[in-house]
């Protein structure tokens, strides 16, 4: 069969117009606030033939940056857990891995005061068996100790903390102890790794412990989720504990059919500060929720921030001077777009920089570190199946500054905010017209578990470690190991930003529903081509 030279000339002609449609696209949302501009510092991409996705991020003493990584492609199998070591240019200096044949998942890296470093995440032990997993590298980032807890059920860490006398305390939730579905469970463990004391807290429905803060030399504050009706809507959940283990104060904030699920908290100026993914009552469309609670948990403002589209909140970090720098992922106009969300506010909540980075594809904000005054560093997902030379899926890590100028590139969308001062313990939050959260008290069942496992493993090799639990409730087998995969890592870094995109804010509040250039063209020229080829 002949086939006519106008075929491949318009087929070649789709092919580059698609390909010159796949670059970095940015949009941005604004309030009345200064011109800020996003400036690429450094761009680095880490993987190799499967997925990878950043988890937690902490810089050095030295200016080195430590990423904590979920790798499928390195490791002993399924999802383990990859550390890289990455210069100021974000060039990979070391890496190694840890993990079972199982599917194993980081939640938190912290630097500690001893100079080390410490891993919290979920270890597979065995089918519907996974436990808390805390490992310990000393400053050369040798593996010190790796121990594993949890019962003969579903135990998965979410965060860990270090304590002002060099205790760890770890939070998360727990299938294996509690009441009938999975409760908060927290613990305190020593320098070593051993268990200190543990309690469990939690509802008939499923409720769970985020993160956790020290509050006072002998509190800690807990922010988790409850959810008191049994619907899966969810509500704030803020609790004070004692540092032996005692629940001082406890309340649940939300209302029977909004949805908030709190991602991480942090401690700033005396009061604690905390994001959560928000879904109202006035919509599907899921929002950024920012706010701040005293030590008393009277909240003293909340604010959601959302787009058009679906959106979620993953991290923040708030600044000496107050101001909030968050991260997400936005789903696009296309359903099969997700880039990444910053959000850029003042002290007291209001957005002054709204953006999405990315291309064409699934891209995924994750983690984000305040390197410098306003310089951050960046971590998520790049979705590099539309890169011709590559289709896995790449740790992305970015390196940014947010200035101010006085020039504008990128395009306008809506942006919906609100602030409210409280001097009560009642919350109010508006988004799109008025969405009202109030106080909601319910009762929790509390139980100290003597029987909670301890699973210990000490490991000093960077090169393998094994993991065996014990348990008089249960008893089963895990295997964890180390390796180094400096042959097998890619990296792609630029520190060149001429050549980057640059997003910035600007004050014009309206909607630019104008296509890219090149996807226009597409549209104009296919029933041209069509035409021609007919």
């Amino acid at each position: 069969m002949n086939v006519s030279p106008r075929i491949y000339f318009g087929t070649g002609i789709l092919l580059l117009l698609l390909l010159t449609s796949s670059q970095f696209q940015g949009s941005s949302i604004s309030t009345d606030a200064p011109d800020l501009n996003i400036v690429v510092i450094a761009d680095g991409k880490f993987g190799g033939f499967s997925a990878e996705t950043v988890v937690d991020m902490v810089k050095r003493d030295n200016g080195n940056y430590l990423v904590l990584i979920e790798t499928f492609s390195f490791g002993s199998g399924n999802s383990d857990l990859w550390l890289i070591e990455l210069d100021p240019s974000l060039t990979i200096l070391s890496n190694q891995t840890f993990g079972s044949t199982g599917q194993d998942e980081g939640a938190k890296l912290i630097a500690t005061a001893d100079g080390g470093f410490l891993i919290g995440g979920t270890n597979y032990v065995s089918y519907l068996n996974d436990d808390f997993w805390l490992i310990k590298l000393n400053s050369t980032l040798d593996v010190q100790w790796e121990r594993t807890y949890g019962g003969s059920a579903n135990d998965w860490l979410y965060s860990v903390m270090e304590t002002d006398d060099g205790t760890f305390i770890a939070v998360g939730t727990t299938y294996s102890f509690g009441v009938l579905k999975s409760d908060l469970w927290m613990f305190k463990v020593a320098a070593d790794g051993s268990m200190m004391w543990n309690f469990t807290r939690g509802s008939s429905s499923d409720d769970w412990g985020v993160d956790v803060v020290q509050t006072a030399p002998d509190t800690y504050t807990v922010l988790g989720v409850f959810d008191p009706y049994g619907t899966y809507l969810y509500d704030l959940w803020m609790l004070n504990v004692s540092s032996s283990g005692v629940v001082l104060a406890e309340e649940v904030y939300g209302n029977s059919s909004d949805d908030i699920r709190v991602t991480n908290a942090q401690l700033h100026n005396g009061s604690i500060s905390y994001l959560a993914k928000y879904r109202p009552n006035t919509g599907v469309t899921q929002a950024m929720l920012i706010g701040e609670y005293d030590l008393d948990f009277t909240q003293e403002f909340n604010m959601t921030i959302e787009t058009v589209n679906h959106d979620i909140a993953e991290d923040f970090v708030r600044s000496d001077t107050g101001e909030f720098t968050i991260i997400g992922t936005t789903i696009g106009s296309v359903p099969t777009e997700e880039d990444i969300w910053l959000v850029h506010t003042d002290a007291d909540g209001n957005p002054l920089l709204n953006i999405t980075y990315g291309n064409y594809g699934y891209d995924y904000g994750k983690a984000i570190l305040e390197s410098n005054p306003n310089q951050f560093l960046i971590g998520g997902l790049y979705d590099s199946y539309y890169d011709i030379d590559d289709n896995s899926n790449e740790a992305w890590v970015l390196d940014v500054t947010i200035t101010q100028t006085s020039s504008s590139i990128s395009t306008s969308s809506p942006v919906t905010s609100s602030t409210t001062n409280q001097t009560t313990s009642s919350t109010t939050s508006t988004t799109n017209t008025t969405a009202t959260a109030t106080n909601t008290t319910s009762t929790t069942t509390a139980s100290t578990n003597s029987t909670a496992t301890t699973n210990s493993t000490t490991s000093t090799s960077s090169t393998s470690s094994t993991s065996s639990t014990s348990s008089t409730t249960s008893t089963s087998d895990s295997e964890t190991t180390t390796s180094d995969n400096t042959s097998d890592t890619t990296s792609d870094t630029t520190s060149d930003n001429t050549s980057l995109t640059t997003i910035e804010d600007t004050s014009d509040s309206t909607t630019d529903v104008s296509l890219p250039f090149s996807l226009s063209a597409i549209l104009i020229l296919i029933p041209v081509i069509y035409r021609r080829l007919r």
